[in-house]
């Protein structure tokens, strides 16, 4: 599935779409674990801050499914599919950005850049601040992907 920095022997036939993302939000609200889980399939319950931007770069093998019940209608349209449409790499950039006001400079670069497409905002649910912090700094950057985490520290406190 995904794997950070690398997919070993990219079949030079089947194009690579490249994606350029954001991760953001208020610091310790789970943003580098959620890219840690997503890109690499771990998880550490240590906190470590960032440090102004770190990259994660994943690759993603994507095949378009053949649903039942569309089998015809996928027949008759094959001829005009190639094999190249049918599956494609995905590469994912990923910044995750320090939610430390320290690195305020650096976060406000990476906000305004024009070639980012997609930003994903990350709040702590035990934290209203955090969400508060979030709808204030990045509402007006985002067009509609929330996520909020850490409900499982909630029932601990």
């Amino acid at each position: 599935m995904a794997k950070s920095e690398y997919l070993p022997l990219l079949d030079p036939n089947i194009p690579v779409h490249n994606f350029k993302f954001l991760i953001v939000g208020d610091e310790n609200t789970g943003k580098s674990s959620l890219l840690k889980r997503f890109s690499e399939d771990t998880f550490s319950g240590t906190y470590t801050p960032t440090e102004g931007v770190e990259l994660d770069v994943v690759y993603l093998h994507v095949s378009l499914p053949v649903d039942k019940g569309y089998e015809d209608e996928i027949q008759e349209k094959k001829e005009e599919i190639t094999e190249k449409e049918e599956s494609m790499f995905v590469k994912l950039q990923v910044n995750d950005l320090s939610g430390n006001e320290e690195y305020k400079d650096i976060i406000q670069s990476y906000r305004h850049s024009s070639n980012t497409h997609a930003i994903i905002v990350v709040y702590n649910v035990c934290d209203k601040s955090s969400f508060d912090n979030a709808i204030n700094t990045w509402l007006k950057y985002i067009q509609n992907l929330w996520l909020g985490k850490k409900k499982h520290v909630c029932a601990k406190q």
